[in-house]
């Protein structure tokens, strides 16, 4: 009877083994865990892919969490997929030799390049290899108080067409009073502290800034057109003053968007990633709000810039081929289609993107942007340039350097950077 009893159990260990041939370690930087849509799309790749079990582990995505994968990389024993990753980071990491290559499993899979968004492929390329696939992708605009604006007798602006930045200074200005009680703003027409207009990039473009040449490896940046948008941040920081600003925004509950929703507000720069709270505050696209492209400079030309997320494989993965299931499930599967739909998150395939929230005119309007869109450079120091602009744009805006420093500074910071990274190659 024991001897029964054993050979059972054993056989039954042997199927369970055989059922699941691989294990797939995967992490993923989303704070929500569980309760995300993910549970629900990995179910859905486990059912497809029964031969592979999931070994899932949910991460915060901030700095401890993604030092632990560096640490788990150099000691041998990282997972075999990373989801949710910041595609922004993927050329400081390849760079480092922290991803594994996945141009040779992309060309093996057929899978057409050209029917994602252009700079959501060359967000994850790095010295012309992918070392990833992208899941979505957003883009910015100007949302506006339709109440406000009408109450202050400011026109609406077009759907279609940008402001200037004369005009959009010149709206701020007249939208932006003052509570004689307490001397802060009653209303206010930007909060460029508090949105996506705060980065240099969010208005690089439109100047015809170029921020990198890849034959000499110098940045580019520190140029008229860069100066062009140093001055309008110093131009709107003498309309709004930045201290006031920060204490005229204080302990609105859903921050901006509250204070669009009790017409406080004029306009704030911002992505598609709004619409759901709007929904939620009973906010109408159309009625309550309305959306307006990236104001540009005289002679300037309408663009945006978007990020988003890739899935990427850790060096040093031992599962690589069944990995790249999942990376491909997670970009252009069936993965993708039901994650971008329940999370609100736009396609990076340009087919799904036109498809999925097609009976969304506020989400259709961001899809739309796409067209005019740029990602961020593709160096192994993003990061700190990133930090650098955005230093030098505080600097101006608080009066404690001149655009042009500020721009020269960056630019110098970032170089240097660069410089000390690649004489370590």
């Amino acid at each position: 009877m024991k001897k029964a009893l054993l050979v059972s159990l054993l056989m039954i260990s042997l199927f369970v083994a055989a059922a699941f041939s691989t294990t797939l370690t995967v992490w993923i930087y989303n704070a929500n865990g569980v309760t995300s849509p993910f549970a629900t799309t990995l179910a859905m790749f486990q059912k497809a892919n029964p031969n592979i079990q999931l070994k899932i582990t949910y991460e915060p995505p901030t700095t401890t969490a993604y030092q632990t994968l560096i640490t788990s990389i150099m000691a041998g024993n990282p997972p075999d997929v990373v989801m949710y990753f910041d595609r922004f980071n993927i050329g400081t990491w390849a760079a480092q030799g922290y991803l594994t290559p996945l141009t040779a499993y992309i060309k093996n899979a057929k899978i057409n390049l050209d029917e994602f968004y252009p700079f959501t492929v060359d967000e994850c390329t790095y010295n012309g290899q992918l070392y990833g696939l992208p899941m979505n992708t957003d883009s910015r605009a100007v949302y506006y108080s339709i109440p406000l604006l009408k109450k202050l007798g400011i026109p609406l602006p077009s759907a279609s067409t940008p402001l200037t930045w004369n005009q959009f200074e010149q709206y701020i200005k007249k939208a932006t009073t003052i509570d004689p009680k307490t001397g802060l703003y009653n209303t206010i027409g930007w909060d460029y502290l508090g949105d996506q207009g705060v980065w240099f990039y969010t208005w690089a473009w439109q100047a015809g800034v170029k921020f990198y040449d890849s034959a000499t490896k110098k940045f580019t940046f520190d140029s008229p057109a860069g100066l062009k948008v140093m001055n309008f941040f110093k131009d709107v920081s003498e309309i709004e003053t930045p201290d006031k600003l920060v204490s005229s925004t204080a302990g609105y509950p859903y921050g901006l968007l509250s204070m669009l929703q009790q017409n406080k507000l004029a306009f704030f720069v911002d992505g598609v990633w709004d619409i759901t709270t709007f929904d939620m505050l009973g906010l109408k696209y159309g009625v309550d709000y309305g959306i307006t492209p990236l104001p540009i400079p005289e002679g300037g030309h309408k663009a945006t810039w978007s990020g988003g997320f890739a899935t990427v494989i850790p060096t040093g993965a031992k599962n690589i081929e069944d990995g790249f299931k999942l990376v491909e499930y997670m970009s252009i599967g069936e993965g993708a289609k039901y994650y971008d739909t329940v999370a609100t998150q736009i396609p990076a395939v340009i087919s799904e993107a036109n498809t999925v929230f097609k009976n969304n005119p506020a989400i259709m309007y961001f899809v739309d942007q796409l067209e005019d869109s740029h990602c961020r450079p593709v160096v192994p120091v993003g990061s700190q340039l990133w930090n650098y602009l955005s230093d030098a744009v505080s600097n101006v805006v608080y009066g404690k350097m001149t655009p042009q420093t500020a721009l020269t500074w960056a630019q110098t910071k970032a170089q240097t950077a660069l410089d000390q990274f690649l004489a370590s190659q």
